[in-house]
């Protein structure tokens, strides 16, 4: 399948037959009119490595950045979790996959870096908004807005 060149939004399929995205494709897949991709970032911090405190943490970040950016489930591409070494007792993604979510999801360990912020859960959100990115930062993360540049 390839993108037809003369329109942005129409798919050329293999038969050569010409198809608007938004009657064979998810929101997901295609962009809208009025439409566009964006990342939006979210921290939160844990106190202690138990299983319910990430579980908890891992659920609030994610209905927080929905919430805030007004995205609704089919608007969603994927997430991106990373964590600090120092969270070993559960697996975020696994909180958020018991929890109804459905969207693709991809987990890593956060390099370990000299005076980082301990206990650090991250997301980077990839979704259709027509609107621009409200990044959200709650517990402990709440300092490193003054840090972030963009």
């Amino acid at each position: 399948m390839q993108i037809n060149k003369e329109s942005n939004f129409r798919i050329k399929l293999p038969n050569d037959e010409l198809r608007h995205p938004v009657d064979t494709k998810t929101k997901a897949e295609f962009e809208f009119i009025g439409e566009k991709l964006i990342a939006i970032r979210g921290v939160t911090t844990i106190e202690a490595d138990s299983k319910e405190e990430i579980e908890k943490a891992s659920i609030e970040l994610f209905g927080e950045i929905m919430s805030v950016n007004g995205l609704e489930e089919e608007s969603l591409v994927s997430l991106q979790i990373t964590t600090t070494e120092d969270i070993r007792a559960y697996y975020p993604a696994t909180a958020l996959r018991l929890n109804g979510c459905k969207i693709p999801l991809f987990s890593s360990l956060e390099p370990s870096i000299k005076n980082s912020m301990p206990k650090c859960i991250r997301y980077l959100v990839l979704a259709y908004s027509s609107e621009k990115a409200s990044h959200v930062y709650l517990k402990g993360a709440k300092d490193l807005i003054k840090r972030d540049c963009c």
